[in-house]
């Protein structure tokens, strides 16, 4: 018995990592003539591809701002197996290595705009988790952060830069979104304190989306801190 415990032992399976690379993608809109000089990093929501995220902000797209929506790396058809497909920025497997990759990802998204540009973030559903993390890693010189619909990441680190904590973040809510509640809220300002940042609350009448009017007064008003 104990010779076959050893046999099975030695066929058990061992798992092995390698790092790859790989093809990525992201779209833009406006900027025309390579005039921009403000640049928004949006990040879609689960089940989400980019190229349509992107139109829900032709509202504040212009020849001197310029949209930029990155696609979450792993994809897979939402229903099935055919049909529409979505996007994803991680899941549980693998969690800490698929959000090394999607950081190292944003930050060559980041390094194609001018250096001397004025970049923002704004994180959508599952988004804002990903564009917290990126944004509190210090990874990149960004101008401020907007949560839209979103939670902040429970087990971010102390940010590796402190002036992260001076910069306008606001946390967009809305009144019928059906993953928001009083508990997510307060668990929202649990983690913010955290990070010792105070954010600014803005809270439109609407679902779990992106809206014209709400979001052309988030843009403005998070350029005007950021000046």
């Amino acid at each position: 018995m104990a010779a076959a415990a050893r046999i099975f032992k030695a066929m058990e399976a061992n798992e092995m990592r390698i790092t790859v690379s790989r093809q990525a993608r992201f779209f833009t809109l406006g900027g025309t003539g390579g005039r921009a000089a403000v640049f928004w990093i949006v990040l879609h929501g689960y089940g989400q591809l980019a190229e349509f995220f992107i139109e829900k902000f032709k509202p504040v797209a212009t020849d001197s701002r310029m949209i930029i929506a990155p696609e979450g790396l792993s994809r897979f058809y939402t229903q099935g197996f055919s049909g529409r497909v979505g996007a994803s920025w991680m899941t549980r497997e693998m969690r800490s290595e698929e959000i090394e990759d999607y950081l190292a990802y944003l930050d060559r998204v980041y390094d194609e705009i001018p250096p001397e540009a004025q970049v923002y973030l704004l994180g959508f559903s599952q988004g804002a988790a990903a564009a917290a993390r990126w944004f509190y890693s210090g990874r990149r010189k960004l101008k401020g952060l907007v949560l839209w619909c979103g939670v902040f990441p429970p087990d971010l680190p102390e940010p590796q830069e402190p002036q992260t904590s001076d910069l306008p973040l606001m946390v967009v809510r809305a009144t019928d979104d059906p993953f928001d509640s009083p508990e997510v809220e307060a668990e929202m300002k649990r983690n913010l304190q955290k990070v010792k940042s105070s954010p600014r609350g803005y809270t439109f009448s609407g679902g779990h989306e992106v809206l014209d009017k709400p979001l052309v007064e988030v843009v403005q008003e998070m350029e005007n801190k950021g000046l």
